[in-house]
């Protein structure tokens, strides 16, 4: 049976969704299912660019169930906030299967699945149908094939590059003020020290390079450079959980709300550190103290990237698909 996806993407909302969408979509193929993306033209080359199957169109209900029986899907797994649940689930086909993903539990849920792979989503009130089933904490969290296995690392030597990402979209328009305030920060480092500043497919603007400087253009081996970097800084999104299997000691913010319980609950578990909401002037400050810290202490860096790793084991992806799988119709 054909599953189908729709996942939310472009200028304002990032690559996050999308990149859940993908790893899911990976599992599924795995275990020899169909799966098609059903998604408004801004995600069509990205998601084509990984492999998947696509089709565009509006994202109504309406148009998303009848693309969906078209295509021969027999449930469809929606990433939107765009998207109400309830409208989605009272629209839905006989017979059709509804899964969602939802990071903040500020909405009824009246699906057969709800997914939430940050490690405090357990602690979150969802609100749901008698018989749904609710996939939550890091079992169920994606990241993709290329981080399962840890690279080595030697936490004593000292930094020579930070790997900065926003995500897909600079959502809060902060890219210059951080660039400035790193190279202001670099500049005190050592003369070769490299800030790989990644700017997302969906920037509306590319921040100017300085000294101590590369700008990487959706760079399409990410999976490497995450692997390789010394430290990173990035936003609270799915990215924060590729980084903490490849053990990098990080600096987090947050620029959505949708973030927080990312944020929260992994700097509970001693595997980033966060500097909040990156809004006004403080937050700079505090980021350029904490990379500081990072720079001098190796036990710090061992100590977050060792905490890192132990969030989750990788197979999330794998136990949504088989979930998905299990509740799809007999025949």
């Amino acid at each position: 049976m054909t599953i189908a996806l729709h996942v939310d993407g472009g200028h304002g909302v990032g690559l996050g969704h999308a990149m859940r969408g993908i790893g899911l979509a990976r599992s599924l193929k795995a275990m020899g299912r169909e799966v098609v993306f059903l998604v408004e033209p801004s995600l069509e080359g990205v998601l084509s660019e990984q492999g998947m199957s696509v089709r565009v169109g509006p994202a109504s209900p309406e148009s998303l169930w009848l693309e969906a029986e078209q295509a021969g899907a027999r449930a469809l797994v929606a990433d939107s906030y765009r998207l109400d649940p309830c409208t989605l689930a009272a629209r839905r086909p006989s017979g059709m299967v509804l899964a969602c993903f939802d990071d903040k539990a500020d909405r009824e849920l009246p699906v057969d699945l709800v997914i939430n792979g940050a490690p405090g989503a357990i602690k979150l009130a969802y609100r749901t149908g008698a018989t749904t089933r609710l996939l939550l904490g890091p079992d169920y969290q994606i990241v993709r094939p290329d981080f399962l296995v840890p690279p080595a690392r030697d936490y004593k030597q000292l930094p020579a590059n930070v790997l900065v990402t926003l995500g897909g979209d600079d959502l809060l328009g902060i890219a210059d003020r951080l660039l400035e305030a790193l190279q202001d920060w670099a500049a005190h480092q050592a003369p070769d020290f490299v800030i790989d500043f990644i700017v997302g497919p969906f920037f509306q603007r590319v921040p100017a390079a300085g000294p101590n400087v590369q700008l990487h253009r959706h760079p399409p081996d990410m999976p490497r450079r995450i692997r390789t970097a010394d430290l990173a800084i990035t936003a609270g999104g799915q990215t924060l959980y590729e980084l903490a299997c490849s053990g990098v000691p990080t600096v987090a913010l947050c620029v959505g709300e949708d973030q927080l319980v990312n944020l929260a609950s992994l700097e509970e578990r001693g595997s980033l550190i966060s500097v909040g909401w990156a809004k006004g002037e403080a937050w700079l400050l505090s980021l350029k103290q904490a990379m500081t810290r990072l720079m001098q202490d190796p036990e710090e860096r061992q100590r977050l990237g060792t905490a890192g790793r132990a969030v989750l084991d990788g197979q999330g992806a794998n136990r949504i698909a088989h979930e998905l799988v299990a509740a799809l119709p007999s025949r």
